[in-house]
């Protein structure tokens, strides 16, 4: 050793003076240091054995936007129902036209069964940066969040209806301003009605004259 620690990104710290770290032969660390050990490890196993199918409620509790597994079903169910009704469907361009490999493509003639998120911006790499305010996910490359990647029952490829969709993530702000709002009294009006999904020129995304207009398709 060097007497220097990696630092994330490549960097280098010092490390501790050797008396900082040193304790007497068979002493017991202090019980501060030992509860932090033991809510670590207990951080970690909690993390490695959580999964969205299992836990959703309890990962609910401390996180936002934690996808809710009941859409997916919903929105697999849907796409069931389509196909033995007749009912239109709307399909990824790649998908719908065989280019399994614009996506899964791993190289070497290998097929990914599990791809990046940033596999879109290949085809859609100006989407983060288009608006002067863009939307969390967008900018964190969640594209699967709101759209299926193969195939959905609903335009632009959503999974599940917008007001449920959005719902994910924005329920407890909807339900401070429900009362203020006219349109959001309305539980069946879609949310892409007066907001754009990708982000927009002004804050909240607010389309700039409502439904109808150009940017409508985002």
């Amino acid at each position: 050793m060097n007497g220097t620690l990696p630092e994330r990104g490549g960097a280098q710290l010092p490390a501790p003076p050797a008396a900082s770290v040193a304790r007497p032969a068979g002493a017991r660390p202090p019980r501060r240091r030992l509860a932090l050990l033991v809510a670590g490890v207990g951080a970690v196993v909690l993390w490695g054995s959580c999964s969205v199918e299992r836990h959703y409620a309890l990962l609910s509790m401390f996180f936002d936007g934690v996808p809710d597994p009941a859409l997916l079903r919903q929105s697999e169910d849907a796409l069931a129902l389509a196909r033995r009704t007749g009912g239109e469907i709307f399909a990824h361009a790649p998908y719908a036209q065989g280019q399994c490999g614009d996506c899964h493509s791993g190289g070497a003639g290998r097929m990914l069964t599990q791809v990046e998120p940033t596999v879109c911006l290949k085809c859609h790499e100006g989407v983060r940066s288009e608006h002067r305010y863009m939307h969390g996910p967008v900018v964190a490359d969640a594209c699967v969040w709101c759209h299926a990647p193969h195939e959905s029952t609903i335009a632009r490829l959503l999974r599940v209806p917008s007001q449920q969709l959005c719902q994910q993530c924005h329920s407890t702000s909807l339900g401070r301003r429900r009362t203020e709002i006219v349109e959001h009294r309305d539980p069946a009006r879609d949310c892409l009605d007066c907001h754009s999904g990708h982000g927009g020129e002004r804050r909240a995304y607010l389309r700039a004259h409502g439904p109808g207009t150009g940017d409508a398709d985002r």
